[in-house]
């Protein structure tokens, strides 16, 4: 009887882990989410309350310190209260752009895009090339 028991225990084990075992790699693989350094967190509270927006962030979300290829680094200013008025919003991401160039990123970001996500819908993407 203790034979099958323990025979059933570990038939139950490996059910389990041959259904979930993918999820257990994930889990491992998974890079850490990258931290905001003090002055983008400030850059990012200013954002937010300069442009009315509920929420901003930032991409990549991964390896954000030392990216291994060159990519973009993007912010998003999200449910923006829009107007018909894109000339400031132009604006208002050339001056994110030229504190973005301020804080001294890593070398590898060769671009930066700026999205405005507007309550009604509406998107604006605007791209800078980094100093």
């Amino acid at each position: 009887m203790k034979k099958y028991l323990i025979i059933g225990i570990i038939a139950v084990l490996c059910l389990i882990i041959y259904r979930y075992g993918f999820l257990i790699v994930f889990w491992l693989t998974t890079p850490k989410e990258g931290t905001l350094s003090s002055s983008e967190k400030v850059l990012l509270e200013k954002i937010k309350i300069e442009n009315h927006a509920k929420e901003v962030l930032r991409e990549p979300k991964y390896n954000v310190d030392q990216p291994k290829d060159t990519t973009v680094y993007k912010i998003i200013v999200n449910k923006v209260p829009c107007t018909s008025d894109t000339l400031f919003y132009r604006s208002n991401a050339f001056s994110i752009k030229r504190r973005l160039d301020s804080i001294r990123l890593h070398q590898n970001y060769y671009k930066y895009q700026i999205f405005y996500e507007c309550m009604d819908g509406k998107e604006y993407v605007y791209s800078f090339m980094k100093k």
